[in-house]
């Protein structure tokens, strides 16, 4: 049985991030700070490299930092994206009164499949958007090392997923910006 090499790496920090803000479909620039510590991310692969990103600014502006520093086709790819949050993207659950009333859907969002905020994407929609990038990988680059460059609420998901996890539980959390992850999936 063939296995590929997965690399996840959350997108650089943005204003966002800094801000609290809920981003989604939403976008926001990448801190300066961030770009150092993009560029100072170090990767181990031994196979051909190639490189998803969501087609999300951020992502993309951290995938070309990684680019420049690992040579690789960079690919982008709308399923990559983030989780869409409805009507919070660009919202603080904290300190803005319209949407506090959604802080603790999304706090507890890790206990239940639905998401019960307006617009926002559903645990289906987005596993689904996953598992057809998936088949895809698994059909054409089981020989590559597979660098993603995303989002944190889109990896806390997708690890669920391939480690056999319901979706919507917490698993590891989002991980820390800029952070790679290693992971092995069997094709």
């Amino acid at each position: 049985m063939k296995e590929i090499d997965l690399i996840l790496i959350r997108h650089g920090k943005t204003e966002w991030n800094q801000a609290n803000l809920m981003q989604g479909f939403g976008n926001s620039p990448l801190l300066p700070a961030s770009i150092k510590e993009i560029k100072k991310i170090h990767i181990n692969y031994t196979k051909k490299a190639v490189i998803f990103t969501s087609d999300q600014g951020r992502a993309m502006s951290t995938a070309r930092y990684v680019a420049n520093k690992y040579p690789a086709v960079i690919m982008p790819d709308a399923r990559l994206r983030e989780r869409n949050f409805g009507i919070l993207e660009g919202h603080s659950t904290r300190n803005e009164p319209d949407f506090m009333p959604y802080r603790e859907t999304i706090l507890t969002r890790y206990e239940r499949e639905e998401l019960a905020v307006p617009g926002a994407e559903q645990i289906d929609s987005l596993v689904a958007r996953m598992t057809s990038w998936l088949d895809v990988v698994k059909s054409n680059y089981s020989e590559n090392t597979v660098i993603v460059v995303g989002h944190g609420e889109w990896i806390r998901i997708f690890l669920n997923l391939i480690e056999g996890r319901d979706p919507w539980v917490k698993g590891i959390g989002i991980i820390p910006n800029a952070t790679p992850i290693y992971k092995k999936i069997s094709v």
